[in-house]
């Protein structure tokens, strides 16, 4: 694996949450003919990058975990499985079961 150095265009979007930044800059680096591995402890990625796979390309992947404990996810293979409409609603399903910005439905957990 292999870092590179991609300009980035200040002031193309109004987004000030990091997860989504970071979305759409990976966007940028697959436009620009870049394999994109998103690196992030943050399950709310996920759902957003899920999104985005036709934008990312095949080999996008999620790396989560860390150290000897970190998990390479390739995020075709489930895109594929979803499917497009799937995958876009995956970010709404996340947002109503408690995502960062949500405390989840009243009376209702995630266990």
């Amino acid at each position: 694996m292999s870092n590179n150095i991609v300009d980035v265009v200040p002031g193309v979007s109004s987004q000030e949450e990091a997860d989504t930044l970071m979305i759409l800059h990976a966007v940028d680096a697959a436009k620009a003919g870049f394999t994109v591995h998103i690196y992030s402890q943050n399950t709310d990625v996920l759902p957003l990058t899920l999104r985005r796979v036709p934008e990312l390309g095949a080999n996008t992947a999620m790396i989560m975990g860390t150290g000897d404990a970190h998990r390479i996810i390739m995020l075709q293979p489930i895109f594929n499985v979803l499917g497009s409409e799937k995958a876009k609603a995956a970010i709404k399903a996340h947002s109503l079961t408690g995502c960062d910005t949500t405390g989840g439905i009243y009376g209702k957990s995630k266990k």
